[in-house]
């Protein structure tokens, strides 16, 4: 019986050695084949991977600063219709024919248009207008 399990995995073991043996050494090592002979190939990659990361970064610190934006004209927006739907209960309005509650973009759906659009004026302009609507009512 040991001797049946044993050799199963033996069986088991010589498949994944055979499996790595015939990937490329990139896979293997993280290295390419043509970067081991010192092409020059890979110095032209590590430009453009800092480059594409200080890309990121700018984008990265543009979208901070548009989010932090929204947040504070959301909190006015708010308190706007905070003293709005006082004044209208003390008027006697129903609380369900009162305003809706002023909303803002997902900090999700903002990434994505920003990094879709890779434009801010576009993301500002959308997101204004939908909480713009949301207090005139």
């Amino acid at each position: 019986m040991q001797d049946m399990t044993l050799s199963k995995m033996n069986w088991a073991l010589h498949a994944k050695e055979e499996k790595r043996k015939n990937k490329p050494d990139k896979e293997n090592f993280g290295i390419s084949a043509e970067e081991k002979g010192g092409t020059g190939t890979r110095r032209g990659d590590k430009s453009a991977r800092l480059a594409e990361r200080e890309s990121k970064k700018e984008k990265k610190g543009a979208l901070e600063k548009e989010w932090k934006e929204i947040k504070v004209k959301h909190v006015e927006r708010v308190e706007a219709w905070s003293k709005t739907c006082k004044q209208h209960q003390a008027n006697g309005t129903r609380v369900r024919d009162l305003p809706q509650k002023p909303t803002h973009i997902s900090k999700k759906d903002l990434a994505a248009r920003f990094i879709g659009s890779g434009q801010q004026d576009d993301n500002d302009g959308g997101s204004n207008s939908d909480e713009d609507e949301g207090t005139s009512e």
